[in-house]
């Protein structure tokens, strides 16, 4: 027996799946599927199945394909949802989305040092050793590595993985000095590189890059302003002209041939 796309599957006058299948249309099927908000893909057999154990889900308090009692069940389970991320959890979520913000604007460095950290927890009883409780307990670092976001010196792996080991001096930043080539590196585009610049009355550009001493800064900035000054000046006899048989030449030349009815 086949009904119209648009009617409701009775599905409880089929005691099978298979009896289902040979009663109704694939495109009733389809549609009954489509209502109760199920996937409705699949062969005929399939499903007349999913549609059977559907309604045998939800036979209790429903009539015809028991698609009412499936969305209530769906509404009372996202309004249980909606309950908890909006009011039980949201303090979580709220804090769980700040970390992971946080985070994205670690560096390499500071990231892998938030991980020894939580790896290296501090053990307050590691203090308790008989010593007196208000003397401060002195740190052994011998080899005069950065302190790590607990107090503690970082691994020394990580010390020599980064070149912190490695020191650079910048003259434009006040002679401060930067440590490991990635920190070095990363300064010339950070706020204080770039304030004593304009200070010198130099706007940053690549060709400043690596650029540490004074001199060589302002001998820079001579040299670019010179250059861009004599490019403006070729600019006119570096352009080129083409004739009407593919010829070229320069400005200058094209002109002059031009006034002697040449072209």
């Amino acid at each position: 027996m086949s009904k119209a796309s648009d009617d409701l599957v009775d599905v409880s006058k089929y005691d099978s799946p298979q009896a289902l299948e040979k009663g109704e249309s694939p495109d009733a099927l389809k549609q009954a599927l489509k209502k109760m908000g199920l996937k409705f893909g699949g062969t005929p057999a399939q499903r007349a199945e999913r549609l059977f154990k559907a309604h045998k889900k939800s036979a209790n308090g429903t009539n015809g394909i028991g698609g009412v009692g499936l969305r209530r069940e769906t509404e009372l389970l996202e309004a249980q949802v909606k309950y908890m991320t909006e009011d039980i959890l949201a303090d979580l979520l709220q804090s769980t989305r700040m970390n992971v913000e946080k985070k994205l604007a670690l560096s390499y460095e500071e990231l892998e040092q938030e991980r020894y950290a939580e790896e290296n927890p501090v053990n307050p009883d590691d203090d308790e050793d008989g010593s007196d409780s208000g003397e401060e307990k002195t740190i052994h670092n011998p080899k005069d590595v950065p302190l790590g976001w607990d107090g503690k010196p970082i691994p020394y792996w990580l010390y020599k993985l980064h070149g912190l080991n490695h020191e650079f001096r910048c003259e434009v930043c006040g002679d401060v000095t930067y440590r490991g080539p990635r920190n070095f590196e990363r300064h010339f585009t950070e706020a204080r590189h770039t304030h004593n610049l304009k200070m010198l009355g130099v706007q940053y550009s690549r060709y400043y890059y690596m650029v540490t001493q004074i001199d060589d800064v302002l001998k820079l900035a001579d040299k670019s302003r010179n250059l861009s000054a004599s490019q403006l000046n070729r600019t006119a006899d570096d352009e080129e002209f083409e004739d009407a048989e593919g010829n070229v030449f320069n400005r200058k030349t094209y002109e002059d041939l031009r006034r002697q009815g040449l072209l």
